[in-house]
């Protein structure tokens, strides 16, 4: 497994990557197949390892196909659900601000880390449900 913490405080400077093996990055794991937001440096870095891709920044590669979105949905509705998906990746595990009281990803942490808008109760459901399949916390069994 790979294990980085982030020291690059700039949003704007962060890209889309896909997990090839376990990635530890800051103190949440991705596993295998899952997207997470890294520094681009920490992604040429990942990348040339072996330990991620950047078919995810590629709209027409499998961030556009991900199961994620359903039955009947379209590329458009799949990408907004891997994008999604890669904001849950981001989520500090513990802190009040980014999770709801029944332990569901906060719809405005959510927002805020991914950047879409009018995010719903019943897509950030079906997103976090296929993530449980795919990341766990650190410390999860």
């Amino acid at each position: 497994m790979t294990m980085l913490m982030d020291k690059h405080d700039d949003r704007d400077d962060h890209v889309w990557i896909r997990a090839i093996e376990p990635i530890q990055y800051n103190r949440r794991r991705t596993m295998p197949g899952g997207l997470l937001a890294v520094h681009r440096d920490t992604a040429a870095d990942l990348i040339s390892r072996g330990a991620a891709s950047d078919e995810a920044l590629d709209p027409g590669g499998d961030a556009a196909s991900d199961e994620s979105a359903g039955p009947g949905g379209d590329a458009g509705d799949a990408t907004r659900a891997a994008t999604l998906a890669a904001a849950i990746d981001q989520l500090v595990p513990g802190d009040p601000d980014h999770w709801t009281g029944q332990g569901k990803p906060e719809i405005k942490a959510l927002a805020a880390l991914s950047g879409l808008k009018d995010i719903r109760a019943a897509e950030r459901d079906g997103v976090w449900a296929a993530c449980q399949t795919r990341s766990q916390p650190d410390g999860a069994t």
